[in-house]
């Protein structure tokens, strides 16, 4: 018995760092891919209104300041928006809208190393972040 908790607690550790790694143990790791999903529908009023609805607009309205808006989901997703517009009055119309940028971003919070190692700096954060061109590459709109 006592062999197998040494092996256990040998392996705990491995094991816990794999998993720490490992993105789809998360929950919120397939709720950014759903939202990444949005970026693949066609063109149309309900692919607009779906992704406006996650910041409280719709096609009759406005959105941030030069069609770009930003908000943090979730503790782990952050949600941006970019609208490229026809005409330069920045109305949200079905016409008036050239392409929609979608981008989920997923913070999985891995250690990063940054440093110089000229003088020996060296700093340990936690930023890793994830998006959804790694899916699918660039975003078309």
């Amino acid at each position: 018995m006592k062999k197998y908790k040494k092996i256990l607690v040998l392996l705990s550790p491995i094991i816990l760092i794999i998993l720490f790694y490992t993105p789809f143990i998360y929950p919120s790791y397939w709720e950014f891919r759903e939202l990444c999903k949005l970026n693949n529908y066609p063109k149309s009023e309900e692919k607009y209104n779906r992704i406006l609805a996650y910041f409280d607009k719709s096609l009759d309205g406005s959105i941030g300041k030069n069609g770009y808006s930003k908000i943090g989901y979730s503790n782990r997703i952050d949600l941006g928006v970019y609208i490229d517009y026809n005409n330069s009055n920045n109305k949200l119309m079905l016409n008036n809208i050239d392409k929609i940028y979608f981008r989920p971003i997923w913070k999985n919070y891995t250690p990063n190393i940054y440093g110089n190692e000229g003088n020996m700096d060296f700093r340990l954060k936690f930023d890793g972040e994830i998006d959804c061109r790694s899916f699918i590459g660039e975003l078309d709109g």
